[in-house]
């Protein structure tokens, strides 16, 4: 949420805007009034910048230095780093603190400490104008109360050193002296923003208690917000809302640890080694709960969730030095040259992604209504679990949905689970390189540009369309393993259950179906491919179901595969002359769908389904004559005469005694197919 954001800007600078100045002289303890004097002369010196205040006052006794009508105002000057000729989005960030207390404020060389501070009340105010494309207009007013900062130190800020090869590269310092701050606890008793969302409304949002505990160079170990309200309104200038939604948003809380803000701006230093794919994450999140989140849109939604959760985001150096980049940009850009490369702002953008790791973000009790107002028709969905996990710059560990239900205007889907496992992403070099490898047809090129793909999975689908049956599926996987490179040596894929109606398919394919009597159809089927490197086999494995009609089942061994196949797939073609045949089986069990077609088939050539099965057992031996196998030919004649009048199963077998050349096969099957019948030692049989 940007108003969380701007929350903890405000609150950080409200505390901590004094020590945004530089200072080198000592001073000693007791001397706060003379520490914040030198902060407001110093402010001059920047012309973004401005630090001031109504009245200063010192308890010595207790070593309180009170400063009031406290107002710092910040407006950054963004002219120089926009196209000449273009519009610079005027932005200003100003804050007011009545009164604020400073217990025990000194400092030494290089940092600024106190025991305490306190204010019973901030008020912040920002705005952004102008710019652009014309950037939408926006400001924002809030207040803060009931301030408490304990045991606080934050580092004095260096100067800005005046390189002009390093135009945004010498700021660097700057920001990262700006975020070395320790403090044991920081905590507000509740504050409220309001905020111009469009020239008609309003957004305010309330929090409720805010705190942030033991802080080290910027990173807070544990925060808390007790209670987020959020609600649209007309701007006071208006009559009314003109026809906007009015919204409403509750969060009961916000609970996390290892928030290292800290950390993330110290991986942009320039001195650090660019990161590696297999450099480790630092920790940016540790944790972040939100929970019990209600959010009511006028009459036209209503959404609650029960909970959404981050754990475990990482953060590391980028992969390219990202300032020294953009200084580069910077002054290409401003010394009028030709538009930056392509490539370079593609690179960069990757590099900036690739400094980024998602542990997980899952969210779970989802519950969603509302309504078309002009079509007077309502909607509803459910979702038991949303789930991403691991997706860095490599690839993605899990995306997962469960429960989902939705229905609405006679529709309804049904979705018990959908996941997506163990996602490896290509490299950038490897993308950027497609279109060559596919032009001069480079298969290592091509196949270096693929994702990996652990698991892809839908199961438990029900879908209903409006006044039809609608459709059913049990299950449907995509599973590989094994990778050699960026090929699978294990792949397997399976569909159970899938239910349709005949009369949705397409013209040909229903009237197949039809004329053996189905109205409704259920499928089935598995297919796996799986390579051994010990034995060098790889193994072809399909399974296929009809309910009420059969099963069919076929399997294949191709024995001197080599690694080198998939190592490099070019030379594939080079291994055919060393394949061989191993083992293949084929097993059918009929369950109706014998009779169905041959009923089907005599019914459209005006005969009985006896009369054609006679006639296809008397075409048999012509149509394997050329095998000039006649023992061979009565054993498969008989088995498929059993298998027409007894329904029963069929199976063929080859299994030779010594794998076979699957080149042998080949030409004998050219040549002399009748040779491969004791060659594979092939095996016909009905029961």
């Amino acid at each position: 949420m940007p108003e969380l954001t701007y929350t903890k800007l405000a609150l950080r600078s409200s505390v901590f805007g004094a020590a945004l100045l530089v200072s080198h002289t000592a001073f000693a303890a007791g001397q706060g009034p003379t520490i914040v004097e030198r902060w407001v002369e110093d402010s001059k010196s920047y012309s973004f910048f401005d630090l001031s205040y109504q009245g200063l006052s010192y308890d010595e006794d207790n070593d309180v230095t009170t400063v009031s009508g406290f107002k710092v105002v910040f407006s950054p000057d963004f002219t120089s780093l926009v196209p000449e000729g273009e519009d610079a989005p005027k932005f200003t960030y100003s804050f007011e603190v009545p009164s604020l207390r400073y217990f025990e404020l000194s400092e030494t060389s290089d940092r600024y400490a106190v025991s305490s501070i306190e204010a019973d009340e901030i008020n912040v105010i920002y705005s952004v104008d102008g710019g652009a494309n014309e950037i939408q207009n926006t400001e924002a007013n809030g207040t803060y109360r009931d301030l408490v900062v304990s045991s606080a130190d934050w580092s004095k800020l260096p100067a800005i050193i005046d390189d002009p090869s390093k135009p945004i590269s010498k700021y660097y310092p700057l920001v990262a002296a700006m975020v070395d701050m320790n403090m044991a606890t920081f905590k507000v008793a509740s504050s409220d923003l309001v905020q111009t969302m469009d020239a008609r409304t309003l957004l305010k949002t309330t929090y409720g208690v805010i705190e942030f505990n033991d802080m080290k160079m910027g990173d807070y170990a544990s925060f808390s917000i007790d209670g987020l309200k959020m609600s649209s309104a007309p701007r006071p200038d208006t009559e009314q809302f003109d026809g906007e939604f009015e919204i409403m948003l509750d969060v009961a809380k916000l609970d996390g640890g290892a928030y290292n803000g800290g950390t993330m701006v110290r991986q942009f230093d320039p001195s650090l080694v660019t990161s590696q794919q297999d450099t480790p994450f630092k920790t940016l999140l540790g944790s972040l709960s939100v929970t019990d989140t209600k959010l009511d849109v006028d009459d036209v939604a209503r959404m609650s969730l029960e909970e959404v959760s981050y754990t475990d985001w990482g953060i590391r150096p980028p992969s390219m030095p990202l300032l020294a980049l953009a200084d580069e940009l910077y002054l290409e850009a401003k010394a009028g040259g030709s538009e930056p490369d392509e490539k370079t702002i593609l690179r960069m953008v990757s590099s900036f992604y690739s400094m980024f790791r998602i542990g997980s973000f899952d969210m779970s009790g989802l519950d969603l209504k509302g309504n078309d107002v002009e079509k007077g028709t309502e909607f509803s969905a459910q979702l038991d679990s949303f789930r991403l996990a691991d997706l860095w710059s490599g690839g993605l560990g899990e995306l997962s949905l469960k429960g989902l239900f939705a229905e609405g205007e006679g529709n309804r889907v049904q979705m018990d689970r959908f996941q997506l496992m163990d996602v490896g992403f290509p490299t950038l070099d490897a993308l950027m390189d497609a279109k060559r490898a596919s032009d001069e047809m480079d298969i290592n090129g091509i196949i270096a540009a693929f994702p990996t793909l652990g698991l892809i999975e839908v199961a438990g689908i029900d879908l209903k369309i409006q006044d039809e049956p609608g459709i059913k599926l049990g299950l449907n996987r995509l599973e590989m393993g094994d990778f050699i490179g960026r090929l699978p040596t294990r792949v397997s894929s399976s569909l159970e259950n899938l239910e349709f109606n005949v009369a949705d398919l397409e013209t040909e394919a229903r009237e197949v179906f039809e004329d053996m009597g189905y109205q409704r159809v259920n499928l089935s089927y598995m297919v796996s491919l799986v390579w051994n490197e010990a034995s060098e086999i790889l193994s072809l494995v399909s399974k296929n179901a009809l309910e009420d009609g059969g099963t069919l089942d076929a399997s294949v061994d191709i024995g001197s595969v080599p690694r080198s196949v998939f190592e490099n797939p070019e030379t594939a073609q080079n291994a055919l002359a060393f394949l061989t045949f191993n083992a293949a089986s084929m097993v059918f069990n009929d369950n109706s769908i014998v009779d169905r077609a041959i009923e089907a088939t005599a019914g459209k050539q005006g005969k009985s389904a006896e009369q054609l099965k006679q006639e296809l057992l008397g075409a048999l031996p012509f149509l394997m004559s050329a095998l000039n196998k006649p023992d061979f030919v009565d054993e498969v004649a008989g088995a498929v005469a059993n298998l027409l009048s007894e329904g029963s199963s069929l199976t063929a077998t080859a299994q030779p005694d010594q794998p076979v050349s699957v080149m042998q096969v080949i030409a004998g099957g050219a040549a002399a197919p009748g040779t491969l019948v004791d060659l594979l030692k092939i095996d016909v049989v009905a029961e």
